[in-house]
């Protein structure tokens, strides 16, 4: 072990290994409210410029998706739900992907750097 890893390790804090538990503890899933507000949003909008809808989409994602701040955090936000281990699910990018590995979700490889 080099000198660097070795302060490295000595420095850890109870505040980041707290967030490293809670983080590793939390369950993993897709969080699909906004996906429900984009597709929400392109109904509303049908017709209109994508540039519009884009933008429209964009404005009630920042209106209506709750950000979480969770305790012990320096650096917050998090918009994936109640957990920052959630995915959220981007429509207007692609969705191909979500149909093909939906069942295989829960069963997925995970690691951890505990």
């Amino acid at each position: 072990m080099t000198m660097n890893q070795q302060k490295i390790t000595e420095r850890k804090s109870p505040r980041i290994e707290r967030l490293k538990q809670r983080f590793y503890s939390d369950k993993l899933y897709v969080d699909s409210k906004r996906a429900l507000l984009v597709t929400q949003s392109y109904q509303e909008t049908e017709g209109q410029p994508i540039e519009i809808r884009r933008a429209k989409a964009f404005e009630k994602i920042l209106h209506e998706l709750e950000v979480k701040i969770m305790p012990g955090e320096l650096i917050v936000g998090c918009q994936n739900g109640s957990s920052p281990r959630s995915a959220n699910v981007f429509p207007e990018m692609a969705t191909y992907w979500i149909e093909r590995e939906l069942d295989d979700f829960e069963t997925r490889l995970k690691t951890s750097l505990l």
